[in-house]
C-alpha cells in the first residue's frame, strides 16, 4: 500500500477546501512576512555573501523556511498560477545561493560556528533542518518538475550520506526528521516503495539509535560541544546519569514498549521506523506495543499528545491534565504522520481512526479559521488565558500545519496491489475526485458526501468501463451500524481489517454508497485519568466538541450537562467552519454574590440553560475566552 500523491486527488469538500484556501491565500503570505521580518531569510543572504556572525533567531530557524517552501509547493501544485509562485521562486534562489559547494547548508553553523559542524548532533538540529529541506525539495519537484530546490536538497542529502553511515561516521540527529526525508527522497528518485541508498541510510539511523555506547552520551561529556547547548545535559539525564529518553535513545527501537521523551521527536522516529521495517520483525512488534501504550493510556481524546511542558512530551500513563495540557500542534501532526504509515504497513483501518482524530481535532485546533493565527499548545480547558498569535519565537507549528493541510489530498487514499489485482484504499472519504496511476489501472472515482459530518458517503466510478480495481472503504470507528448499497440496492460487503471491500468489474456510473450515520455521543474517561473524573466529552462522528464562554455567556466550568437529554442540531453555524454545532441542555451552577471560597452545598443554585457546543478545532476564533472540552455532568 502506498500513498496516492496529492496531484492525483482534486478535493471538492467545502470543509477542506476552506482550510486549504485559508492557508494558500492568507496563511502563506502572512508566514512569509514573518520569515522575512524575523531575519530567517537574511541569514541565508548573509551566508551567500560569505559573511560571518550576526545570525538572527534560533539555531533551527532554517527549518521554518523549508516547511514554508513545502507548503507553498502544494499551493502551486494545485493552482499553477497562484500569486505566491514568484515569492517561492525568490526564496528558492535565496536558499540555493547559501549552500556550500560540499552540499552542507545550515545558516547557524555557517555564520556562527563554521569549525563546529556536526559536533553537536544531540541538540542543534543540523540534520533536522536539512531533512525539512529535502522534503521541501521533493515537494517542489512534484509541483514544478525540474526544480532548483530539488537540486539543493539532493546535494545536502548526498553530503550527509558521504559523511555518515555504515563504514563511515556513526551519527544521527537528536531531533528525528531526516530519516523521513531520506525515505521520501528515495521514493522520488526510484519510485514509491523503493529501497535505495537513502532508504538504507534512514534505516541505519533508525537502527543505530539507542545502541551503546551512545553517540549522544559522548557529546554530553564533551565540554566544547556542550558550550553550544548548555541546557542539554539536564534534559537527557535521569538522577545524574544519561538516560536518553528525551531523545528516544534509551534503547533500540525494537525494544521499546512505551512512548517517552519529546513528543514530536518520538512521532517522527516511529514514523520512519514504520517505513523501514517489515511485518513480523521485532521492530514492527515494538511499534505495535508503543502505539497501544500511546493511544490507550497517553493520548488526549482530541488526538493531542505530550502533556508536559518541561520536556514538550510524555510523562506517565493517564497523566492527561486539561488546562495545562501542552499537546503541541506539531505533535498532533507527527501522530498523523506515524498513524498513516502504520496503516499502510499493516493494512489495518484502526490506525486511520487515530489519524482522523488527530487531523480533525488536535492538528486543526492549532490554526485559526482565517489561516494566519496559531496555537503552539492545545489545552482542553482555558479560563481565558489562551489566545492565538500570528507567530512564535519557536515557529515550528505554523508552517508544519500549512504543509500538512496543503498535502491533505495525499492522506485521503492509497493504492497498491492485492492478491487479486489493483486496490484503492479510501481512508478518509473526503469529497474529491480521485484518479489512480497508469500502473494501477487509471481508474477515476468521485467521492461525494459531507464527511466527517455523519451521513451518506458515495464512491462513484467515472471510467474507464471494465476497470478491474478493488475499492476498500474504511468503516470509521464511530459508526456503530454502517449500511451499504450498490447502485441503490442494499448489500453486505466483506469487511477486511476495518475496510468494506468491493471487488468487481466497474462500469461507468457504478456507485457504492455507505451510510455512516452517527448520533451525538457522550464519552467518559478511564477513572485513572483523574482530570476527567465526573466529566463527559461530546463527540459527533470524529469531531470533539467544546463549550466556550462566548456562547454560554458565563464561565463554562459553571455548566453541568444533562447527558440524558439528546443534543439538538443547531440550525445555523456560528462561525462558518463547515461542521455541525449542537445545543446541549443542562444547568448553570451559581453561588450568591459575596460567597466565601467554600460554601455549604445547599447555598448553591442551579438554573436551567441550553448551551451551544462548537467543534474543538474552532475554539478561540472570537478572541480569548474560557473553554472546556470535558464538562461536568449530572450524576
Amino acid at each position: 500500500m502506498r500513498p496516492l500523491e496529492a496531484r492525483w486527488v482534486a478535493i471538492s469538500d467545502p470543509f477542506w477546501r476552506a482550510r486549504q484556501e485559508a492557508i494558500f491565500d492568507v496563511g502563506l503570505r502572512a508566514q512569509l512576512e514573518q520569515i522575512e521580518s524575523t531575519g530567517r531569510l537574511e541569514n541565508f543572504r548573509r551566508c551567500a555573501r560569505g559573511e560571518s556572525g550576526g545570525h538572527q533567531g534560533r539555531y533551527y530557524d532554517d527549518s521554518d523556511v523549508y516547511k514554508w517552501l513545502e507548503a507553498a509547493a502544494y499551493a502551486v501544485q494545485q493552482h499553477p498560477d497562484h500569486p505566491i509562485r514568484p515569492c517561492v521562486e525568490e526564496v528558492v534562489s535565496i536558499v540555493a545561493n547559501a549552500q556550500e559547494p560540499s552540499g552542507y547548508i545550515d545558516t547557524f553553523f555557517q555564520l556562527m560556528h563554521p569549525d563546529k559542524k556536526f559536533t553537536n548532533l544531540s541538540a542543534l538540529h543540523e540534520m533536522y533542518c536539512m531533512g525539512h529541506l529535502i522534503e521541501a525539495g521533493v515537494a517542489h519537484r512534484q509541483a514544478f518538475g525540474d526544480s532548483g530546490l530539488y537540486g539543493v536538497a539532493k546535494r545536502a542529502a548526498d553530503h550527509i550520506a558521504a559523511t555518515f553511515g555504515p563504514g563511515k561516521r556513526v551519527g544521527f540527529c537528536g531531533h528525528e526528521e531526516l530519516e523521513l526525508a531520506l525515505i521520501r527522497l528515495d521514493e522520488c528518485e526510484l519510485g514509491v516503495g523503493a529501497r535505495g541508498e537513502y532508504w538504507h541510510l534512514a534505516k541505519w539511523m533508525v537502527d543505530q539509535r539507542g545502541r551503546r555506547p551512545s553517540i549522544f552520551e559522548a557529546e554530553i561529556a564533551d565540554t566544547e560541544a556542550m558550550k553550544l547547548s548548555p541546557w542539554m545535559p539536564q534534559m537527557v539525564r535521569n538522577e545524574g546519569s544519561y538516560s536518553g529518553e528525551y531523545l528516544q535513545d534509551h534503547a533500540p527501537v525494537s525494544e521499546h514498549s512505551f512512548v517517552v521523551g519529546h513528543a514530536v521527536r518520538s512521532m517522527y522516529l516511529y514514523a520512519a521506523a514504520s517505513e523501514t521495517c517489515d511485518l513480523g520483525d521485532p521492530t514492527e512488534a515494538a511499534l505495535q506495543r508503543v502505539w497501544d501504550n500511546l493511544t490507550t493510556q497517553r493520548m488526549y481524546i482530541t488526538g493531542g499528545i505530550g502533556p508536559a511542558a518541561h520536556n514538550e512530551g510524555f510523562t506517565t500513563d493517564y497523566d492527561l491534565p486539561h488546562r495545562t495540557a501542552y499537546a503541541e500542534t506539531c505533535a498532533a501532526v507527527g501522530l498523523a504522520l506515524w498513524g498513516e504509515r502504520m496503516g499502510r504497513l499493516t493494512g489495518e483501518a484502526r490506525y486511520w481512526d487515530v489519524v482522523e482524530r488527530a487531523l480533525y481535532n488536535g492538528m486543526l485546533s492549532g490554526v485559526s479559521l482565517s489561516g494566519d493565527r496559531y496555537f503552539y499548545t492545545n489545552p482542553l480547558e482555558s479560563q481565558g488565558e489562551h489566545s492565538r498569535t500570528p507567530w512564535f519565537s519557536c515557529a515550528c507549528c505554523p508552517p508544519n500545519v500549512a504543509r500538512l493541510i496543503g498535502s491533505i489530498g495525499s492522506r485521503i487514499a492509497s493504492v497498491g496491489r492485492g492478491p487479486e489485482g489493483s486496490v484503492l484504499w479510501i481512508h478518509l472519504p473526503v469529497a474529491s475526485r480521485i484518479s489512480t496511476p497508469k500502473e494501477e489501472g487509471e481508474a477515476r472515482f468521485q467521492i461525494g458526501g459531507a464527511y466527517p459530518n455523519p451521513g451518506v458517503v458515495t464512491v462513484q466510478f467515472q471510467g474507464p468501463t471494465g476497470a478491474q480495481v478493488a475499492v476498500a472503504l474504511r468503516v470509521p470507528w464511530w459508526c456503530e451500524s454502517a449500511t451499504f448499497a450498490w447502485n441503490g440496492e442494499r448489500f453486505e460487503p466483506k469487511i477486511e481489517q476495518g475496510y468494506a471491500v468491493i471487488r468487481r468489474e466497474w462500469k461507468q456510473g457504478d456507485a457504492l454508497s455507505a451510510d455512516f450515520s452517527a448520533e451525538p455521543r457522550w464519552f467518559v474517561s478511564n477513572p485513572k485519568n483523574l482530570s476527567a473524573l465526573g466529566r463527559a466529552c461530546l463527540m459527533v462522528g470524529p469531531i470533539v466538541y467544546c463549550l466556550e464562554e462566548a456562547d454560554l455567556g458565563a464561565a463554562p466550568h459553571r455548566f453541568v450537562a444533562d447527558v440524558a437529554a439528546r443534543p439538538q442540531l443547531c440550525e445555523s453555524n456560528s462561525m462558518g467552519h463547515g461542521l455541525s454545532e449542537w445545543w446541549v441542555k443542562g444547568s448553570l451552577e451559581n453561588l450568591p454574590d459575596g460567597a466565601d471560597l467554600y460554601a455549604p452545598l445547599e447555598k448553591s443554585e442551579r438554573a436551567p440553560v441550553t448551551a451551544r457546543f462548537i467543534p474543538y478545532m474552532a475554539w478561540c476564533n472570537r478572541g480569548a475566552n474560557a473553554m472546556q472540552v470535558w464538562v461536568r455532568k449530572e450524576t
